[in-house]
């Protein structure tokens, strides 16, 4: 009976031929080391290479801890390396375009809870810039392929683990990618949804498609890999081919020599043969190292030599098991020499657009604006709009408001008050009541929305598609500031409305007041964000935002009050900073009926633009 093979079960294609020198690999990692910690560093990464072949389907193993997600985010770009250079498809993986040709499952990432699968396609497709309606075609297709069919409207929050598995490899597949990158794509799978998502992982290779897999499973990287690297201590320590009859990392072949009888101890030990425990009922089995055929055919001899009968001789592999836990286990000066890659080899970059981040922002802005619709952040903010129309509503409905208002008319009819003097006092009244109201609000409530987007295990999958940090930091706060103007001007109309339905003369000036109020909030948001990519938690941003504005009120009038021979000297501190007592000033001129100044909006503006590119950069150096 012959020897049954080391694995069974084996579902992998052939290894993709090699390549001409001047063909540019799917995947290339020259030297990469990356440390975490500031006083005392610990390196997760130490001189990784590595170069995985177009159409190959390569397999990362390694124990807990040996930085196989480091790697993968630092292959994505999404940290930077303290050291060496990474390549996706021949291009730095730090421009974002290049991940439109990169399908991504992330470790442990968390789908937006309340979207279906079906809506996540939509959503997804946007993102990466698809044509929506073929895009959710497509991936309603994929989905059934996974097992998905009776749960393409069920939301995400009532999945189990696998379901979300499942989801996320069929948004991976969206726009099909050249290279997969599949951070533990059967973790939390039953073997059902393990067989399923094994096929379609087998029939993208078959299509020619790059696969890139870490999976603690090691059975399933051996049915689906073609190649294995073993990831130690931060080093890429060792490779196996899993394609057939394949040599080790060291160029050695492996094979099983079955004899009749046991092998003498001492042609045993120089043969360095090692008895395998799979017995075969014709004879004993014994495994040997070789460098080529010649060195088989020599073994061969010896034993034969020896007087011992062969009964049959197969090349096997080595088990990927065996090899995992030789490396493993291994003490820290017996660790194998890392594994060298050569060369980067560049592909020529396609031209880039100037409008690219600009689309890329509006993309990100639309996704946190559904986003926030779906987590009820928006209804939030549409509540607080609502209560403010609910008030006016009984406001102009009051008894004590009535007879103040038919007071007014009275004192106009009767001469005792100038109609003019009379617009002017209460449109300058109602501008500074509505300004302030709607900006103390306006930054409480948006200390909220941007945290739980900034939260790793969400944020991640954002960063997965063809935008970079600073685009979602652009996105954040473009979506709140959409949303804050919506309200703005919401309240704006109803409080010029109000005042017109009592029949008080309030000068049509009123109505452009949310526009200061939009400008004076989008400086104080800034400074918020950036809160809260410093310290991601929702309170503090809260208590940072009404800080600043406390702040700016009180340097407002402080420089007001300053003598004018002091100005001069206060002036640079004073002229760097929002103008918010300013806007308010012109809040009451444009209520009173006024013309508008440009200054005050000019400055807060240009403080805006500068907090905002002090966000891209905080955001950029998030990567590291």
């Amino acid at each position: 009976m012959p020897m049954p093979p080391v694995a069974s079960h084996d579902e992998r294609r052939a290894p993709p031929p090699p390549q001409p020198d001047g063909a540019v690999p799917a995947l290339q990692l020259a030297g990469i080391e990356k440390s975490y910690g500031l006083l005392r560093p610990r390196p997760a990464l130490r001189g990784v290479s590595l170069r995985v072949a177009r159409g190959e389907c390569y397999g990362l193993a390694g124990p807990n801890g040996a930085g196989k997600t480091t790697l993968i985010r630092v292959m994505l770009g999404l940290i930077a390396p303290d050291a060496g250079e990474a390549r996706l498809l021949g291009l730095s993986p730090e421009w974002p375009e290049v991940r439109r040709r990169v399908g991504i499952v992330p470790e442990a990432a968390e789908l937006p809870p309340c979207a279906s699968p079906l809506q996540l396609m939509k959503r997804w497709a946007r993102l990466r810039g698809l044509p929506v309606r073929a895009a959710v075609e497509r991936g309603e297709a994929i989905l059934r392929r996974l097992g998905m069919g009776e749960l393409l409207a069920r939301p995400a929050h009532r999945f189990s683990k696998g379901e979300k598995q499942r989801t996320l490899l069929a948004l991976s597949l969206l726009g099909d990618p050249e290279l997969l990158v599949l951070d533990e794509p059967t973790d939390g799978l039953d073997p059902l949804g393990r067989a399923l998502v094994r096929k379609v992982i087998l029939e993208e290779c078959a299509a020619g498609r790059t696969v890139f897999i870490n999976s603690h499973l090691l059975s399933e990287t051996e049915r689906v890999c073609t190649r294995v690297g073993i990831l130690h201590r931060g080093q890429l320590v060792r490779e196996e081919v899993l394609g057939g009859s394949a040599s080790s990392a060291d160029g050695r072949a492996t094979s099983a020599l079955v004899v009749a009888a046991p092998l003498p101890a001492q042609l045993e030990s120089a043969l360095g043969a090692r008895r395998s425990a799979r017995e075969d009922g014709a004879g004993h089995v014994y495994v040997v190292d070789h460098d080529d055929l010649d060195g088989l055919n020599d073994a061969v001899d010896r034993v034969r030599a020896a007087g011992v009968r062969l009964v049959e001789v197969r090349r096997i592999r080595r088990d990927l098991e065996e090899t995992f836990t030789l490396v493993a286990t291994a003490a820290p000066g017996e660790s194998p020499a890392a594994v060298e890659a050569g060369e980067l080899i560049e592909a020529s970059p396609a031209p880039g657009s100037p409008l690219r981040g600009a689309r890329a922002t509006c993309r990100v802005a639309r996704e946190i604006a559904s986003d926030l619709v779906a987590r009820k952040m928006a209804h939030a903010a549409a509540a607080g709009a609502a209560l403010v129309l609910v008030t006016m509503f009984f406001a102009l409905r009051n008894d004590i408001v009535q007879g103040m208002a038919a007071s007014a008319r009275q004192f106009r009819a009767g001469g005792i008050v100038d109609g003019t003097v009379l617009a002017h006092a209460l449109g300058r009244g109602a501008a500074a009541g509505e300004y302030w109201s709607l900006l103390v609000g306006s930054v409480v409530l948006s200390a909220l929305f941007a945290p739980p987007l900034l939260e790793p295990r969400r944020n991640t999958l954002l960063l997965a598609q063809p935008i970079s940090r600073a685009d979602v930091a652009n996105g954040i706060f473009l979506s709140v500031w959409a949303l804050a103007v919506a309200v703005f001007g919401v309240s704006g109309i109803a409080v010029f409305a109000g005042l017109r339905l009592l029949g008080l003369p309030v000068a049509p000036g009123l109505l452009l007041v949310p526009l200061l109020i939009t400008v004076a909030f989008a400086a104080i948001y800034a400074g918020v964000l950036l809160a809260t990519y410093l310290f991601p938690n929702g309170l503090l941003a809260a208590v940072v935002g009404m800080t600043t504005l406390l702040a700016l009120l009180v340097a407002g009038n402080t420089e007001a009050a300053q003598p004018g021979n002091a100005r001069p000297l206060a002036g640079f501190f004073f002229g760097i900073l929002p103008k918010l007592v300013d806007l308010h000033r012109e809040a009451m001129r444009l209520g009173g009926g006024a013309g508008m100044g440009a200054f005050a909006i000019g400055s807060t503006v240009a403080y805006t633009l500068a907090m905002l590119l002090v966000v891209r950069i905080v955001a950029r150096r998030s990567e590291r």
